[in-house]
């Protein structure tokens, strides 16, 4: 055994012990008949423990909830007990008995990822060293060293390049080598790290103990990967040429997921004018890659119920089409709202845009709170999720990111300031004078202040308040290191809302929020009075034939107002500018040119050449019932001679004379 696998065995184990023993309990596989990635509880553990299952097979370790709470199956996440049914008891096959131990043995503390160089790892929490059936060491050894890939098949993450004495390092997509990093110097060794696929260059003095740097191995390493000299991700994720340095990535069992991601792939310069600002030129904030990052994170590191739906796990509309159809539309209509938002202002945060006209535009400083009669912080979870971030008064943010071309100040949070026992007012900025003039001037609220006002519009969907922020906490930032889940684990979003914008990760994290407010409020949204349902109307749209543009507009209002007709007792007001009508132009564009939907035949995993004819946004005209036409009265108009024989020609007025005559003669016979 090698020492990188021992140490992976040792931890592996440590994860497993963790939990008190009994002789005589048994785990039974609660990942049994599971689909796509979930989370379940493990049985006889009165649901306090459960793991990740992806596919049928468990992975990582186990998980434990917190304090007073137990696992809820129904919502992904450790919830209060009184709020969760516990079905403690599952029929599945068992697997031997765990190893027994006299007392519990601390988890390892995870090391902290702040050397990342690139994205967040799309498959996390492998202890055991496995995924999907495929042995991942670190380092190279004779049996993972490819003359071609160093990268495991459908393996994402890093690893290191055989015969560098680790210094160098590959990153990997879905088993595709894509960039290849240094370490910055040379005394520093690349460790692929326990837990999170993921790694880091440290110093030799202070690796985990009893690591050492895999041995030279006898095979040659000729890939030609672009070397990334920056921290963006690569211009592609996907190998655009034939070139035998990478291996294919069509396996036969591919999901939907990753069919309708290639699928997307290969529409990337048809779908490059969703990245451009109103002008025609590209937006410096949201690039096509990041929002492929962001969609990999959404769709594979979220809990199933909040992943984006991509069309997995239902059947096509028609025979051997699969689901990826309705996935399609999906993204079709999140990248249209999602232009007219973040990318038309090219902006991570939100603007002060909400002013009084007269006499002076006036603009409270008090909308960093919310604006157009919107109060951000008081916008909490649902009560069967309490994720959202608590609003801390003493808090201070600035933006980012402010309006340029008004010359508007930035939103920030700072608590309430006094002078002398009165209190100096944050005010409001006269444009006219280009002055901040500071007097109790409130917002459409009343606000005067901007104490725990740190909950402003972010990302590409200018998400607002403190629920899509905690929750993204809870399920990939610290709050999830808990859980054994590192996606962003340097990160606490409720402490540092503004990482969303300038982090180093913000490229990225941008989408990933606007994709998860999607998921949680846009794929989940059901309408309490009428029963409208999002995910059964992006359906029956389909099905349908994807005529008309009475669901785009619907969304579109569930986007903006929180409700998709005047019906929702509590609907947003209508705030800055809608834009629908460029909204259902994208959406269409979207579905009919760049998707060629609806499809007619089975997408293949290959591209192929477009069609002959680009499908046509005319409605499709279809025979009408025949039903008896209303008898019109005839209109007679009278003509002079000579215009009526201009009219019927000398050919026809002959004819017309001879039937007359023939006529005639009838009636005399």
């Amino acid at each position: 055994m090698s020492p990188s696998s021992y140490l992976i065995n040792i931890l592996y184990y440590a994860l497993l012990i963790n939990i008190p023993q009994t002789n005589s309990q048994t785990t039974c596989d609660p990942c049994t008949q599971t689909t796509g990635s979930i989370f379940k509880v493990v049985p006889n553990t009165n649901c306090v423990e459960y793991v990740q299952c992806i596919n049928s097979k468990q992975i990582g370790g186990t998980f434990r909830c917190s304090g007073d709470t137990i696992y809820d199956d129904s919502k992904q996440y450790c919830n209060w007990v009184s709020s969760v049914t516990c079905i403690d008891s599952e029929e599945v096959d068992c697997m031997p008995e765990r190893i027994e131990t006299d007392s519990p043995t601390l988890r390892p503390t995870p090391s902290p990822v702040t050397q990342k160089p690139v994205s967040p790892t799309l498959i996390v929490n492998v202890p055991d060293g496995t995924i999907n059936g495929d042995t991942l060491n670190p380092g190279n050894n004779e049996d993972d060293c490819d003359e071609t890939n160093p990268c495991p098949t459908n393996y994402t993450g890093y690893q290191t390049k055989p015969n560098t004495n680790c210094q160098s390092y590959i990153e990997c997509k879905f088993g595709i080598p894509v960039s290849e990093y240094d370490c910055p110097t040379n005394t520093q060794r690349f460790i692929v790290e326990f837990g999170a696929i993921s790694g880091k260059c440290s110093e030799e003095g202070v690796v985990p103990a009893g690591w050492t740097c895999p041995l030279d191995v006898s095979c040659v390493i000729d890939i030609d990967i672009q070397i990334s000299i920056s921290t963006d991700p690569p211009t592609t994720l996907e190998p655009t040429t034939t070139s035998p340095t990478v291996k294919p990535t069509i396996q036969p069992d591919i999901s939907t997921y990753q069919m309708f991601r290639n699928y997307i792939l290969q529409h990337e310069d048809e779908v490059s004018f969703i990245f451009t600002k109103p002008d025609g030129t590209s937006s410096t904030k949201y690039k096509f890659d990041d929002f492929i990052i962001g969609l990999d994170v959404s769709a594979l590191q979220l809990p199933s119920n909040k992943a984006f739906f991509s069309g997995s796990n239902i059947p096509g509309r028609l025979p051997r089409i699969s689901g990826m159809e309705y996935g399609l539309v999906n993204i079709a209509a999140f990248l249209a709202n999602a232009k007219e938002m973040g990318i038309r202002y090219d902006t991570c945060d939100e603007w002060n845009t909400d002013y009084e006209q007269s006499p002076h535009e006036k603009y409270p400083l008090s909308n960093a709170c919310g604006q157009y009669g919107r109060s951000y912080e008081d916008e909490a979870c649902v009560a069967d999720e309490p994720f959202h971030c608590v609003v801390d008064s003493f808090m201070e943010v600035v933006a980012n990111d402010y309006n340029v071309d008004e010359n508007l100040p930035p939103f920030m949070c700072k608590p309430r300031e006094f002078n002398v026992g009165e209190e100096v007012y944050v005010g409001y900025y006269d444009t006219i004078d280009e002055v901040v003039i500071q007097s109790p001037y409130a917002n459409t609220v009343g606000r005067t202040d901007i104490a725990g006002c740190c909950w402003w519009g972010r990302g590409v969907m200018l998400t607002k308040g403190t629920c899509t922020l905690g929750k993204l906490d809870i399920y990939l930032g610290q709050g999830a290191v808990d859980r054994g889940i590192y996606v962003y684990p340097d990160i606490n979003f409720c402490l540092t809302p503004e990482a969303i914008c300038n982090h180093e990760k913000s490229n990225e994290l941008r989408w990933v929020l606007g994709l998860l407010e999607w998921t949680d409020r846009i794929q989940s949204y059901v309408d309490p009075l009428t029963g409208w349902n999002y995910m059964d109307q992006l359906q029956q749209f389909v099905n349908d034939g994807m005529v008309g543009t009475d669901f785009i507009k619907s969304v579109v209002n569930i986007v903006t107002r929180n409700c998709h007709d005047d019906l929702c007792p509590d609907k947003w007001p209508v705030g800055d500018k809608v834009y629908m009508e460029n909204r259902v132009d994208h959406f269409r564009r979207l579905v009919f040119e760049v998707f060629n939907l609806p499809f007619t035949y089975q997408p293949t995993l290959s591209p192929s050449p477009p069609p002959s004819r680009s499908p046509s946004l005319s409605p499709t005209i279809t025979a009408m019932p025949a039903t008896p036409k209303p008898t019109r009265k005839k209109k007679v108009i009278a003509l002079p001679p000579n215009k009526a024989r201009d009219r019927l020609g000398g050919h026809s007025m002959a004819m017309l004379m001879a039937i007359l005559v023939g006529t005639i003669l009838l009636l005399c016979w």
